[in-house]
């Protein structure tokens, strides 16, 4: 892999940070089955969180990511690197349904927070 945009395979030991403008987190891919998330920012800030993940190739640097936190949350990620976009599908534990678009906003080689 020379650069996100054209990653054929999750970059895993890297993370991003994405702004969706009603919080920020932190996806840390740790292992090819194993990421950690942190809220930043806003109403769910909070320690960090290790799930399994799966992730299915769409074309170079586009993603298909998905997991289910300890709340039973579950989290579809479209993680298009190539246009430094992430758009969030969120089922939460109480049924709501979010659906977020947000920016990356940093992205760098770095370990678990």
């Amino acid at each position: 892999m020379n650069t996100p945009a054209n990653a054929t395979q999750i970059p895993v030991g890297h993370s991003f940070d994405i702004d969706f403008q009603i919080f920020q987190t932190r996806i840390t891919f740790a292992s090819p089955t194993q990421l950690t998330f942190k809220v930043l920012t806003g109403s769910a800030a909070g320690p960090a969180q290790t799930v399994e993940y799966r992730v299915v190739v769409l074309r170079p640097g586009l993603f298909a990511v998905s997991w289910q936190e300890p709340d039973n949350t579950t989290v579809v990620h479209l993680e298009d690197l190539a246009e430094g976009q992430v758009h969030a599908h969120i089922t939460q534990p109480d049924g709501k349904f979010l659906r977020l678009s947000g920016k990356i906003s940093s992205w760098a080689p770095r370990s678990c927070p």
